[in-house]
């Protein structure tokens, strides 16, 4: 492998880190930098940026689909006949209801790839579906399926294509990656086409294939696989999890559907029956191959739980298997809540030698200086942590608390500030009104506690607790007049 080859891999591994930790802006700019020298002219590296940008998602903004478009066709235009672009960007027109074009770049899939055909074929099926051309929906199926049947025939042991075993599809958690690892043969051509289209982050289209097939009582087990991963990127979890159990009522030791399961009360926040369901993965797949995103999400399950110690047990276990950035993150989490600063600073140092630009490595470095009382240490920490973008508000109001700690209150401060911006709410501002009263800074104090109580959704007790601060204040503003007013009486 050479040089480059290596530094492409290292930035792919760092955004798909941060995809799964949901940091989508920090996983953008790593994607923009694989985008370097020769690198801007590599179809692949087109591609897997319009993947991410399928997926992205930010505080309530749509996907960037504009992003995702713009990349897929950067491809096709160094290379018209990259297959994967071809496909992503005609189920994007789909998605999109742009039929025609869909129905143009599927046709010259099939031209330019006979061996890979049965999937555009199936994808094109819905596109007549959509244009009320019945005949056209049933002769595409026919095609799709008997293609698919001699595909199979010639293959030894795996029949999935080429283009579900792609590595350019393997993102965190994606379905074809998984089925990959487990060497898991699709049932039908309508499993493998929906496959490439959750890989594509279209849930919505990937699980009207898969209902051509029959219902829940009937359907191969790979299919209700499927089906309970489109309905959690709809984020439907009761329906999910109603296609898994289903799996699950026929094989109780089947990992896969343990893992899906599992992630499926993860990304819902049910972190107790998340750990329930990824440990019967892990009891059933004995001594095969554990996906190493299982790991993290066992691990931040125990952090959300605040069982510290088998959270810093699966962390560690991670780290020696595969060190990444967020296994000793992890790691040095556990650590620093179990109070073991020494050994919580050096997991975050492994972790820093990594990438040097994570947010919450900076965080926690801080956070460990601070609590040795190595004050200097903890200001440099900061001033790499303000190089970054932390938007995790109750992490910097933890940061601001340590400051004001140690007595320096004007960093204090600058936290406070941006853990408000970031969405810190009610908390955030108390905070910034005691501190401002701590540096005796009346008037601005006041107006902050003014400030509470005209935000909307305050509780009655946070209502009163404002009010409270105001008439003491008040009353010192009143004191401190009557001081200053009163002269000596001379007779």
């Amino acid at each position: 492998m050479t040089e480059m080859e290596k530094k492409l891999l290292h930035l792919r591994q760092l955004a798909d880190e941060y995809e799964y930790d949901y940091n989508y802006i920090a996983a953008n700019n790593f994607h923009q930098e694989r985008l370097f020298g020769e690198t801007i002219h590599d179809p692949n590296i087109w591609f897997e940026y319009g993947c991410f940008s399928m997926h992205t998602k930010e505080k309530g903004r749509p996907r960037d689909r504009g992003k995702a478009e713009e990349c897929f066709r950067e491809a096709l235009t160094l290379d018209n006949r990259h297959l994967l672009s071809l496909l992503a960007l005609a189920c994007l027109m789909w998605h999109r209801g742009c039929l025609t074009q869909s129905e143009v770049l599927l046709r010259t899939a099939i031209d330019l790839h006979p061996e890979e055909e049965y999937i555009p074929w199936c994808i094109l099926s819905q596109i007549y579906q959509a244009q009320g051309q019945k005949d056209n929906v049933r002769i595409c199926l026919k095609k799709a399926e008997m293609l698919y049947t001699i595909a199979r025939e010639s293959r030894n042991g795996y029949s999935t294509p080429h283009i579900l075993l792609s590595p350019l599809l393997k993102f965190p958690f994606s379905v074809g990656y998984l089925f990959l690892r487990e060497n898991i043969p699709c049932s039908t051509v309508l499993v493998e086409t929906s496959i490439l289209l959750l890989d594509l982050y279209l849930p919505k289209e990937g699980k009207q294939i898969l209902d051509l097939e029959c219902d829940v009582f009937s359907t191969a087990i790979d299919n209700k696989w499927a089906q309970g991963k489109a309905h959690e990127l709809m984020h439907e979890y009761k329906e999910a999890k109603i296609w898994l159990n289903e799996n699950l009522s026929v094989s109780k030791e089947e990992p896969m559907s343990w893992l899906l399961l599992g992630r499926a009360h993860y990304v819902n926040k049910e972190f107790a029956a998340a750990v329930q369901a990824y440990e019967k993965h892990l009891r059933y797949q004995g001594s095969r191959c554990v996906y190493p995103y299982v790991y993290l999400d066992i691990g931040n399950c125990h952090l959300h739980l605040k069982n510290y110690p088998a959270a810093k047990k699966v962390f560690l276990k991670l780290c020696s298997i595969g060190p990444t950035t967020s296994s000793w993150l992890g790691a040095g989490i556990s650590l620093f809540r179990m109070c073991d600063f020494k050994q919580a600073e050096i997991a975050l140092v492994e972790g820093n030698h990594i990438d040097s630009k994570n947010q919450k490595v900076w965080a926690y470095l801080t956070l460990t200086c601070l609590a040795n009382d190595r004050c200097e240490e903890a200001e440099v920490a900061f001033e790499q942590l303000q190089k970054t973008s932390l938007t995790d508000a109750p992490l910097l109001l933890e940061i601001a608390d340590g400051f004001a700690k140690v007595g320096n209150l004007q960093d204090a401060e600058a936290v406070i500030l941006a853990a408000i911006k970031e969405g810190g709410g009610v908390r955030a501002r108390f905070k910034l009104a005691d501190l401002y009263l701590q540096q005796g800074k009346l008037e601005c104090a006041r107006l902050e506690y003014k400030n509470i109580l005209e935000l909307d959704g305050i509780t009655c007790g946070e209502r009163s607790m404002a009010e409270d601060k105001q008439r003491n204040i008040q009353s010192q503003f009143f004191f401190s007049t009557q001081l200053t007013s009163d002269s000596p009486v001379t007779i």
